[in-house]
């Protein structure tokens, strides 16, 4: 067992966490989405909100559901579609408890799907170089507008959580899916920014982050089989459906700006070291000074925020440094 496995709560503890909730899942009519909307109903939530963009699959989960689902149909990257879903919500049901924002695309993996934005096409100028960036509108924009409207509707409402489902290429570099990878990154930082406003601790709310590894979905299919002949470790949906469980049931102000590391079965409060030498801290701990920054910040993997915090005061130092000694100036 990996040392910094956090264990999912038993099923008294998550139906105490579930039970009698109004909830708002974002992409939820397969996949991920789906796993933590049929966990939350059979641990007795209120109201499943099935926000998705395909009215067929929306339809076709909701009666897969049954109990507490209601499926509302919603394009994340439209204001005017969010902005309904929370209203008629609330209409329905008078509040909202929780937010899930799982809706997501990585056309760069998806088979037939876009090219790699680098490609260098043989006929066509540069008109024809522009870059297809969906991807931002709905994995970015489409969280940060569901955020926007979580924040305002949980704050009038006693507070309440917001869990991101965002990708392990949040930490690490993905080169055949630059525009994907971007996206996720600017959900990272949107999260730990987020959690440090005062408006979550003043109103009680929380917003995490739980960051999978490979998952099996419709979006990685075309890899998913390659991943297991390799032995690489692989999550199914509901291996993310019980992270989201374990973030549920943490005091909100010890899981607030936290992100869940999911590989396989396992969810972990830690980056793996593999992905802090090669992923989002690497430039960082370089500009810091190398092996002595390594080995201050390694003793902290434990906990993920920590690093963080511990690389970014390291980062304000060295850059005070260098603009003390007239470099960059």
């Amino acid at each position: 067992m990996h040392p910094y496995h956090i264990p999912a709560p038993t099923p008294a503890e998550f139906h105490a966490a579930a039970f009698g909730k109004v909830v708002i899942i974002t992409g939820a009519a397969q996949g991920i989405g789906f796993a933590i909307a049929e966990r939350f109903a059979i641990s007795g939530a209120k109201a499943v909100i099935i926000a998705d963009l395909d009215p067929n699959l929306g339809i076709a989960a909701k009666e897969r559901i049954e109990h507490g689902a209601v499926f509302i149909g919603c394009d994340v990257s439209s204001w005017t579609d969010q902005v309904q879903l929370f209203r008629e919500t609330i209409k329905r049901f008078g509040h909202v408890d929780l937010v899930v924002c799982n809706a997501g695309i990585n056309p760069e993996l998806m088979v037939g799907g876009e090219c790699d934005y680098l490609v260098e096409l043989e006929d066509g100028d540069e008109e024809y170089l522009r870059p297809q960036t969906k991807v931002f509108d709905v994995n970015l924009t489409g969280v940060v507008y569901s955020v926007r409207l979580a924040m305002h509707h949980l704050s009038r409402d006693g507070g309440g959580r917001i869990v991101v489902i965002d990708s392990a290429a949040s930490y690490i570099p993905v080169p055949d899916q630059a525009l994907y990878s971007a996206s996720k990154h600017g959900i990272l930082g949107l999260v730990r920014s987020t959690s440090k406003r005062r408006e979550c601790s003043k109103h009680r709310i929380s917003i995490s982050m739980v960051a999978p590894w490979l998952t099996e979905t419709r979006v990685t299919s075309g890899i998913f089989q390659e991943a297991i002949s390799k032995a690489i470790p692989v999550s199914s949906p509901r291996d993310v459906a019980s992270a989201v469980s374990t973030v549920v049931t943490q005091p909100l102000e010890k899981i607030n700006g936290k992100s869940l590391w999911v590989q396989g079965q396992l969810s972990t409060k830690s980056i793996p070291e593999w992905a802090l030498r090669t992923g989002s801290y690497r430039e960082i701990l370089a500009l810091c000074g190398s092996r002595q920054a390594w080995s201050r910040t390694s003793k902290l993997i434990a906990d993920e925020e920590a690093v963080w915090e511990s690389l970014a005061t390291l980062f304000y130092r060295a850059c005070r440094a260098r603009t003390y000694a007239g470099v960059g100036s």
